[in-house]
């Protein structure tokens, strides 16, 4: 079983994922103690892009720029060392991923399209412009001797076309080349395998299809810690709007609180906040819906008498009480109740 931890940014999921690795009956996937975020299902030219162009808005040019776009994608995680594609997969990820690529190619051809003309690289504009100047002399030597021809024997801008219509058992194949990546990562020992952000939060359910036998826990988080986490604390390139606290407000009820669907067998949703004043309540809720039970390490990854001190965070930013009221005004169902439970900050460090 493939399990995910999945969050909307500085949600929280970190101190899940962190509490799972103190269990024996699971497999984290991880880069040697790093964080290894797996992003090939839903990062923009994926899978399920290339699902979408090949099989249900496939022409020639669609078809062959998905493949073109996954086939960039995948080696720029390749090669990103900051990503850990190639350790994880051992070297292993773009020749498995060439060899599903081929498995979906009906045809090829050397062509071009009008994208090459519009978007050319910067090799292609220094061709083309020794190419006009061919072309202005050509030109005159026709108009010289009365001779009209094609001064060039070859076309500048050709490419390998690789093309794929609504290839036959394109999920069967999908299935195969991430089932062939997950062969080389997994530890024989029957336990689930645990994921950072395989599957989006707002929409696991669509891409579960790709993976089959898996489950996916989305961590949210009081709105009012997020806004100010996102703003004051971290330095990050996590697409958040801070700029003004109602686009933080638009984001929030549009991406947060109107994705939320309702709990399954294959579904669940829980709160940073109850990982942490209600522990044990969301530990053993957690255990039985990945059906694991051996937490052989407790506390020793994730504690949440460190944790306290990254909520209620509205106390530490007081000078920013008036972005907190509208936050409150405009997104009351999505408050934690902090004025529930005994609060002690053990620390004044926010991490």
């Amino acid at each position: 079983m493939n399990i995910c931890i999945t969050g909307f940014g500085w949600s929280g999921s970190g101190a899940l994922f962190d509490m799972l690795r103190e269990y024996d009956d699971v497999q984290i996937i991880d880069c040697n103690g790093h964080d290894f975020e797996f992003y090939l299902l839903s990062d923009p030219d994926g899978i399920r892009t290339l699902d979408y162009h090949l099989n249900y808005v496939h022409n020639r040019i669609n078809s062959y720029r998905a493949i073109n776009r996954f086939l960039k994608l995948t080696k720029a995680f390749s090669k990103a060392k900051f990503l850990h594609y190639d350790v994880v997969f051992k070297g292993h990820f773009m020749d498995l991923t060439d060899k599903y690529v081929d498995s979906l190619i009906d045809f090829s051809l050397k062509s071009s399209t009008y994208y090459e003309v519009l978007f050319p690289s910067f090799k292609l504009r220094l061709i083309r412009s020794v190419n006009m100047l061919f072309f202005r002399v050509f030109r005159k030597l026709s108009n010289i001797t009365g001779l009209h021809y094609n001064p060039f024997p070859f076309q500048i801008g050709l490419k390998e076309m690789l093309c794929s219509y609504n290839p036959e058992c394109f999920m069967q194949k999908t299935h195969q080349y991430l089932d062939s990546l997950l062969t080389i990562i997994d530890d024989k020992s029957g336990n689930p395998m645990i994921f950072d952000q395989i599957f989006p939060p707002d929409s696991p359910q669509d891409y579960m299809k790709y993976l089959p036998q898996s489950k996916c826990i989305v961590v949210r988080r009081d709105p009012r810690d997020t806004y100010l986490l996102a703003k004051c604390t971290y330095n990050s390139l996590i697409p958040l709007p801070t700029d003004t606290v109602e686009n933080f407000v638009t984001f929030y009820k549009k991406v947060i609180i109107d994705s939320q669907i309702p709990d399954s067998n294959e579904i669940l949703s829980i709160w940073f906040e109850d990982l942490i004043f209600k522990y044990e309540e969301t530990r053993i809720k957690v255990e039985a819906f990945l059906g694991i039970s051996l937490h052989t390490r407790p506390l020793s990854l994730f504690d949440p008498s460190v944790s306290i001190n990254n909520t209620n965070l509205s106390e530490r930013y007081s000078h920013y009480k008036s972005d907190i009221e509208y936050i409150e005004k405009m997104l009351p169902e999505a408050l934690y109740p902090f004025e529930r439970y005994p609060y002690i900050r053990t620390s004044d460090k926010v991490f």
